[in-house]
């Protein structure tokens, strides 16, 4: 079966008229005759009843025929898309963000970008922090905001975007809102939020192991938007990187003798391998201002 003799069998089965089936093909009407009968024998049963000068679907022909009208469109829909990638009308990019990272600055760049590339499709996904570079690797990315604690690869060209600090986050109407620095001690007495893909959750535990904390989580989730959401409503404090706060309700305030730290960054396959599109998505990252 191709589809030259689906597009027969379908002009046929708008026509029901082999002499017209065979005007809208632009072909002799044998050939379509030969093309359904070919068919027909490959499906192992008849598409079309002729009778006279009647002619009429057959059970099978009509329960096939919103299948072969299926794989027309599909058919064109690939020529299309090909169509506008090769000729850059239509293109579209896959980008992976850790999880653990805050949209604000990265969508403020998209944004931007975007405006200067209408013709561009941006789909985005949400990853884990520990699997973005690999899922870039792989080919299931064009590109990627990660974080920097993962191992790198030469295959990879990587851009380093902006830092940020982990800060606790409390509720605003919490009383470490008042506090220009919290004490190590008055962390003991608060419950605590685990923010489970957190990259620097050895770090933290380390840091309260040093100074006699024992922190027993109250509320542990993978999910930052759930994170900030309990901290809001006083469930409890967290650690987070000071850009990617997403909850309005929330104050970041520096834990005293934490220094802990990230940077962020872009990464895609190096060189020519990459996509056109992730090339002048490169381009754009490496010129766009990520400290403002």
């Amino acid at each position: 079966m191709d589809l030259q003799q689906v597009r027969y069998f379908l002009n046929l089965a708008d026509t029901l008229n082999f002499s017209r089936a065979a005007e809208l093909s632009q072909v002799k009407q044998p050939a379509i005759t030969k093309a359904i009968q070919k068919l027909e024998d490959e499906l192992g049963g008849p598409l079309i009843y002729r009778d006279g000068k009647d002619t009429r679907l057959s059970e099978l022909g009509r329960n096939l025929r919103g299948e072969f009208e299926k794989i027309i469109a599909s058919e064109m829909r690939v020529r299309e898309l090909a169509e506008q990638v090769v000729n850059e009308d239509r293109i579209s990019l896959t980008i992976g963000i850790a999880n653990t990272i805050g949209p604000d600055r990265i969508m403020r760049f998209i944004s931007r970008f975007l405006s200067e590339m209408p013709q561009l499709e941006i789909v985005v996904d949400s990853v884990n922090p520990k699997h973005a570079n690999d899922l870039v690797l792989s080919g299931a990315l064009d590109a990627g905001f990660c974080t920097d604690t993962y191992a790198l690869n030469p295959k990879l060209e990587i851009v380093e975007l902006y830092g940020e600090n982990l800060l606790l986050a409390s509720a605003e109407q919490h009383r470490f809102a008042e506090y220009s620095e919290i004490p190590p001690a008055e962390m003991a007495k608060e419950h605590y939020i685990d923010r489970i893909n957190c990259e620097f959750r050895r770090q933290v535990a380390d840091y309260f192991m040093d100074h006699n904390i024992l922190m027993r989580p109250h509320f542990r989730s993978d999910r930052e938007e759930w994170v900030q959401q309990s901290i809001s409503i006083g469930l409890g404090v967290a650690m987070i990187p000071e850009h990617s706060v997403i909850h309005p309700n929330l104050r970041l305030t520096p834990v005293r003798g934490m220094e802990i730290s990230r940077k962020v960054h872009f990464t895609t396959i190096f060189g020519s391998s990459s996509a056109p599109a992730a090339r002048r998505l490169l381009a754009a990252i490496k010129d766009y201002c990520w400290l403002e």
